[in-house]
């Protein structure tokens, strides 16, 4: 008889550790929240990214998120204007329907310059300011395929002096 609380105990302790640990983590049949995560990486980073984002899924149970390459700027754009018009987002839709228009990327611009027979092409007024040079390598991604000289990414201090009577054109910083 005095065995009887004690299996009883012993279920109940099984059942509410059960129960504790189901809690713990999605059900099996829930199906899993799906992330795709955009980037424009490559190379190294591109790696980084992906091996991030393994570890990431690894860790959260119901949640996977997919990294895919955006290709460009532009078609990124595209692709979140898409998805805001889906989610009926006046604002947001207009905005990014705009920016495809007043900005030009980075190889649209240089080869306008070489059409233009321009010396020096100056990539500026970046808000916010590009970070450090790996950031400026993303931005300049392509270019060098289009204009193999003649570039400059800007920041703010850069100097640019343009000697009168010559065609030389000098570089510099304001922050020596």
């Amino acid at each position: 008889m005095k065995k009887t609380p004690l299996v009883v105990a012993a279920i109940a302790a099984a059942v509410l550790v059960t129960a504790s640990a189901a809690g713990a983590r999605p059900a099996a049949r829930e199906k899993a929240v799906e992330i795709t995560f955009w980037h424009a990486q490559t190379d190294t980073a591109q790696k980084t990214i992906h091996k991030l984002v393994g570890q990431f899924n690894a860790t959260h149970p119901g949640i996977v998120v997919h990294d895919q390459l955006g290709s460009n700027g532009d078609e990124m754009v595209q692709k979140l204007q898409a998805i805001a018009t889906e989610a009926g987002n006046v604002r947001l839709t207009h905005i990014l329907h705009d920016i495809q228009s007043y900005h030009s990327s980075p190889i649209d611009a240089a080869k306008l310059a070489n059409e233009a027979k321009v010396k020096l092409l100056v990539f500026y007024h970046f808000t916010p300011p590009i970070p450090n040079m790996v950031a400026e390598a993303m931005f300049t991604r392509g270019v060098h395929e289009v204009r193999q000289d003649g570039c400059l990414v800007s920041n703010d201090g850069t100097l640019i002096e343009l000697p009168l009577g010559t065609e030389e054109i000098r570089t510099g910083s304001l922050a020596r």
